[in-house]
């Protein structure tokens, strides 16, 4: 059910209504997503004609802010003469800044629902494409999407991580990076199952990886101006961390360490410093973005995560900044996003990897791969690039055509899983060869309608 040597790979193109148009095969890079640019829009088409219908259209982003995936894009949408804006609900640490910042969390509980629902009256009479992000919708409850529906507004949904897939995913992807080899996992949790069933009827366009109903993909960008070398070079001549030059520094920044597989990847770096591998690890946790920028770039190689099965905006941010990525990568990512130069990891080859990292160091064969990395992002996941896509669609949907998705029939054939009963024995496997002990994590209960 997980994703994994190419399971996750079954799926069509198909427009809304179902008229099945392509297959997807194996060894097709979609992470640029040439053949979905095809079927939608060309880049050419997309300056002119695009740019020009879209002019007297007003698009919301809201409610969530990722990782600043929201002002990014409406940043990119208004200098191209687009009407973008974008409104975030909850504040967080991180202090992203969008257009309206509702700061919910701030309010009393009793206010909160009123602030919700004065901005959202407002906004359905306003604007003409609402792109959600996070699976949410203007309510939490989703209830304007019935009322977005009949007033022949356009709904786009973007899915980041959790709001797609199960924690199971993640876990999966553990006992893999250790070298077992689990009984699959639903890929939803069953309320995840209910959003995705929800917003599957009223969304024109989901865009997401291969965990929800129907998807196009788009990956997290990154804005490259903001990721400069000239910005790295700066940075490192005000720097207060002495390096030494004898050593290789290594790089760990998770949002969420239990998500990233802190633990593991710690545990294995003091492994290697005990054993006298010449190194050194740079831990960044809770330190806003700007403050975090002057330790990221001392690094020499950075390790991403081992529980998504692939990296994610932060691999792309230090590989832009010629930094080489670690990560455990599955093969069905390696297809999807077209064999990235990224350094793959189990827990066996770990060791070897780094003792590997240590030597491109000495050998200059770092600078090399350093500059591939640069030009994978430059040309994969910088906006620059996929902005047009993303006016593509919204060209497509005004105009009132239809958006062709990919037809994810491994979520359709775990729904008749879920409702003839059937229950994955992935629970009882990992408790049996204790995993979540070896990672460090505690499960304590788990939803016996899917697991034994």
């Amino acid at each position: 059910m997980v994703p994994a040597d190419g399971v996750g790979l079954s799926v069509s193109l198909i427009c809304m209504h179902g008229k099945c148009k392509k297959k997807l095969h194996q060894g097709k890079n979609v992470e640029n997503g040439s053949k979905i640019k095809s079927a939608v829009n060309s880049d050419e088409e997309y300056s002119t004609e695009a740019a020009e219908i879209l002019s007297h259209t007003k698009i919301l982003h809201c409610p969530f802010e990722i990782a600043g995936n929201m002002a990014r894009i409406t940043k990119y949408l208004k200098k191209t003469g687009i009407q973008a804006v974008s409104a975030n609900y909850y504040d967080s640490w991180l202090k992203y800044k969008c257009d309206f910042n509702l700061n919910i969390n701030s309010l009393p509980q009793n206010e909160r629902p009123a602030a919700i629902d004065d901005f959202a009256r407002d906004a359905i009479n306003r604007y003409d494409i609402f792109h959600f992000h996070f699976a949410h919708s203007l309510y939490r409850d989703l209830r304007d999407l019935e009322v977005l529906k009949q007033k022949g507004k356009k709904i786009l949904f973007s899915f980041w991580g959790s709001d797609m897939r199960s924690p199971e995913c993640l876990f999966y992807n553990y006992a893999k990076f250790l070298g077992y080899d689990p009984p699959e996992p639903f890929t939803f949790t069953y309320a995840l199952y209910v959003l995705h069933k929800t917003i599957n009827i009223y969304a024109d366009v989901m865009l997401g990886s291969p965990y929800i109903p129907r998807w196009l993909r788009i990956p997290g960008l990154i804005d490259s101006a903001e990721w400069t070398l000239e910005k790295k070079r700066q940075i490192l001549e005000k720097s207060t961390i002495a390096k030494n030059p004898a050593k290789t520094y290594f790089l760990h920044a998770p949002s969420t360490g239990w998500k990233k597989g802190t633990n593991l990847i710690m545990s294995l770096l003091e492994e290697c410093r005990k054993e006298g591998m010449p190194i050194e690890i740079l831990y960044v946790k809770g330190t806003p973005p700007e403050e975090a920028k002057s330790i990221y770039a001392c690094a020499d190689f950075a390790i991403d995560q081992i529980a998504g099965g692939t990296f994610g905006l932060f691999g792309n941010e230090m590989m832009c900044w010629k930094i080489p990525v670690l990560v455990y990568q599955d093969e069905t990512w390696n297809v999807l996003r077209g064999y990235p130069p990224v350094i793959n990891i189990t827990k066996e080859t770990f060791k070897d990897k780094i003792s590997c990292c240590i030597e491109m160091k000495r050998s200059g064969m770092y600078e090399e791969l350093g500059d591939t990395c640069r030009k994978w992002v430059l040309a994969n996941t910088d906006f620059q690039v996929s902005l047009p896509r993303y006016l593509s669609i919204y060209r497509a949907l005004v105009s009132g055509e239809e958006v062709p998705q990919y037809c994810n029939r491994q979520w359709y054939s775990q729904e008749q899983m879920l409702l003839r009963g059937y229950k994955s024995e992935f629970y009882r496997y990992m408790n049996e060869e204790k995993i979540f002990d070896q990672i460090g994590l505690s499960v304590t209960g788990y939803d016996t309608r899917l697991y034994h």
